[in-house]
Formats: structure tokens, sequence, C-alpha cells
């Protein structure tokens, strides 16, 4: 199952919506092996050593390894993946002390930007203080130095920054972030060099950098002052630095006032202290989902359940996730989408290792995992002026997969907000579900587009 595509390929949906819709039900179970990253080649060498206490940093050599929990004053080192979870925050200072990186897992409660989980690769450094790739995520790097600039070079896929932190105690934040483009469907076949979007922004937090990038040398400020950066993996680095008048939400602690942002602080401690208790880190999530469900403190439960759901993402949980996305309780259910859009946003083939993870797994049939997979990705500007994209998304509401019922329900509480008083549960019984694809009928007929597109509205 798919749908229209707004990349100009002139797509129609695969295989034909209406036979799509009466096919699905009835098609088998196949079984595929998901391909496997493999680690870096570059000589491995101590490159830095964790200074935040046990159980906040997570390391591993290569993908198909299990995540070790780092302890205090313990070597990391180049090529190896180091890994803070959202609800976690770690330190690694570089080979020599130079430069101190800070991973600065975060949740959405705590601010709006899609990073989650912080992940860096270090490198042996040979022009500079520190080298390093930003997977993903939120990190802080700081100059360490007692006098003196500290180089940092950051690894990009077409090239490399040079930040020179011009003083100690200079301090700058990197975001990174991926996600597949609107109207940009899932294809099993996909073209190459199709990717998700990759973002990543520089904002001085403290003192004056230069910053070498694409040829060119720029000189940043901390707010006031031209303090911010961008790159993409499409259109490439900005023209220059923009002016930023003060620091972000998430850094002046604006972003905690919340009673939402409050609970997500007070459960960090803690699970820190079972990360250092914990032989797999992947224990840590399964006994925080199950103890929110004992906990009184509704607001404290969610945080705790939203934790545990961004935690099986960072820790590549397929399974876990994939139950969450049928699980009783709501906000699970809705964390399970925005961790596993942001999982399949990482890189290429993402996507297709979900696919796949479905159907051996999870013993999904091809289309059934193709439409789960789909509909993680966004509806574009093309695909909101087909009546056949709503027609789909309706009929899944009758899906016998938890997971397709809820992706269904969730995209079309967001596409058509007339319909937001229609009761649905995804998990719920199947009467229930019956009643609501009957309301959904009523509200945007066969062939026709819901109300607000009528109007042209977008």
């Amino acid at each position: 199952m798919s749908r229209p595509s707004d990349r100009g390929r002139g797509f129609p949906l695969r295989a034909g919506a209406v036979a799509a819709l009466a096919f699905f039900l009835a098609l088998g179970i196949a079984a595929a092996e998901g391909p496997k990253e493999k680690p870096g080649a570059e000589p491995r060498v101590a490159a830095g050593t964790s200074t935040a206490p046990a159980g906040t940093l997570l390391t591993r050599g290569a993908a198909d390894e299990s995540w070790r929990v780092a302890a205090r004053d313990a070597e990391v080192f180049s090529g190896d993946a180091l890994l803070a979870l959202p609800l976690s925050r770690a330190s690694v200072l570089s080979k020599g002390g130079a430069v101190q990186i800070e991973f600065l897992g975060n949740l959405p409660q705590l601010s709006p930007l899609p990073v989650l989980e912080s992940a860096v690769t270090l490198h042996a450094a040979k022009a500079a203080d520190l080298e390093f790739t930003l997977q993903r995520g939120r990190i802080a790097v700081m100059n360490r130095k007692e006098k003196g600039a500290a180089v940092v070079r950051l690894r990009l896929p077409d090239g490399a920054w040079e930040l020179t932190l011009n003083d100690p105690r200079t301090e700058v934040a990197l975001e990174k972030f991926g996600r597949w483009a609107r109207g940009v469907p899932f294809l099993t076949d996909p073209m190459s060099g199709e990717a998700p979007t990759q973002d990543l922004v520089l904002l001085v937090l403290k003192g004056s950098v230069e910053l070498k990038a694409g040829g060119r040398r720029f000189a940043m400020t901390a707010p006031p002052g031209a303090a911010y950066f961008h790159w993409d993996s499409v259109a490439g680095n900005d023209p220059g630095p923009r002016l930023r008048s003060d620091l972000p939400a998430w850094h002046s602690g604006d972003a905690v006032v919340t009673p939402e942002g409050k609970a997500a602080l007070s459960v960090l401690d803690e699970v820190a202290k079972r990360y250092e208790k914990a032989r797999k880190p992947e224990d840590v999530v399964r006994g925080l989902m199950a103890d929110a469900d004992k906990e009184a403190d509704a607001v404290r439960a969610g945080a705790m359940r939203r934790g545990a759901v961004y935690g099986m993402a960072a820790l590549d949980q397929l399974g876990g996730l994939t139950e969450a996305l049928g699980h009783k309780a709501p906000d699970v259910r809705e964390t399970a989408v925005v961790a596993l859009r942001h999982w399949i946003g990482r890189g290429a083939g993402q996507d297709l290792k979900l696919y796949d993870f479905l159907q051996k797994s999870e013993k999904f049939s091809p289309a059934h995992a193709e439409a789960a997979v789909d509909l993680l990705h966004s509806y574009g500007d093309v695909d909101l002026r087909k009546p056949e994209t709503y027609e789909v998304l309706i009929a899944y509401l009758r899906h016998p997969r938890p997971a397709v019922r809820e992706l269904a329900s969730w995209h079309l509480y967001r596409l058509v907000p007339a319909g937001k008083d229609i009761a649905y549960d995804p998990a719920g019984p199947a009467e229930g579900g019956e009643a609501a694809y009957k309301a959904w009928k009523n509200l945007v007929p066969t062939g026709q587009l819901p109300p607000e597109r009528k109007r042209g509205d977008k």
C-alpha cells in the first residue's frame, strides 16, 4: 500500500488505492533479513574519558553489539558510538583535557526541537584538540584549557566544520536531527541517494568562535550577536551566521517551569541510578514502563512512560516500539509514533530496516509492513488534495494490526480537525472502532475532501 508523491516523479498510488483497500487483509506473511551497519574502519584508540556519573553514558563498538554502561573516568575510544538517552546527561573530556562534550538528552517536554537522545562518535584528532561526528541529538562543547584557544573539528557528510573556541570557557551547542521531507512516501525500492533531510545547528552559548565552513571563515559571538549557523543535507551551509538576541529556553532553564518539564527532570536522576545498577540498558526502559503503571502521580507516570518509549527508540528496541503502538495508554501510543518517526529519520535505509523487522520479527505481511512504515512518513500538498488519501486512512481504522490503526488515526486527527470529537481507540474493542469508522465516512464521504480542504485551507 502506498500513496501519491510530491517529488515530481508522477507516481500514482502504488498498486492503486482501490485495489490495495480490497486486498490488504488477505495477503500472507514473508520474512526478510534487514541490512546491518558496519563498524568504522579507522584505528580504535583512546580519544577521551567519561567524566559523568556512571549510568549516564552508554557505549558500543559496532551496531550489532550490545550497549554498555560507561563507568566514571573510563576511557572512550575512537570509532565507538557514545550515547546519552533522552532522560540523561553525560560528559566526555577529550584526550589531553582541552575540550569537554556535554551530552544533553532531550524530551519534547523540555524543548520542542526534534532532538531526543544524543549520539557522538569520536575520531583520532590530528590537527585539532577534538574531532568527532555528531550522529544526532544535542550537545554542548566547551574550551577547558587554562588559557588560549581550542580547536574542534566536526565531520559532516560533505566535508567538515572547524571551530576555534577563542578563549577558555567558550561554549557552543550543536543540534542535529533528520526527517523525511513531506510528500516523500516509503518505497521498498528507493531511488539511489534518497534519504531523510539532515539538519545541523550551531549556536554560540558563551564567548566568541571562529567557524571555518565551506572554504569560508566566519566570526561568531554569543547573543546578542551572530550566534547561529545552519547546515542541511539538501542546501548545505548557510551563507553566513545569523543574529540571535538571546539563548534558547532549554539553556536558560525556562523549559522546566511546566509540570511536564519538572516531572521529566524529576525522573532523570532515578534513571541514571537504574542504568548504573543494570546489567543491560534495555532492562531499564522496560522497568521504567512497568513502574509507570504503579506511579500515583499521573504527570510523573506520563514522564516515565515517555522516557521509556524514547529510550526504546534510542536503543533500537523495535519490538518494544511496535508493542507501544498498541498500548492501552494513548500517551504511550502517541509517543511511539513520534519516536518511530524520529528513528526512521536517522538516515537512509532506516525505514527499510523497520520494514524488514516488522516482517521477520512481528510477522507482518509485506503489505501490512509497507502500510505501517509508509504511515510514518508525512503527507505532502499533492497527497492532501486527493480524496484517496483520506479514503485509505479511514479504511485503515479497520486494519487488523493495532500499529496501522494507531498510525492512521494519528494522521486523521491532525489532517482533519473537524473530526476531533470522533471517539476512537485503536487499541479498544472492535465495535468502538466500527462506530468511529462510520463517523469518519460520514464526515469525509468517498470521493470527497474533508471540509477544511473543500474551503482550500492549508
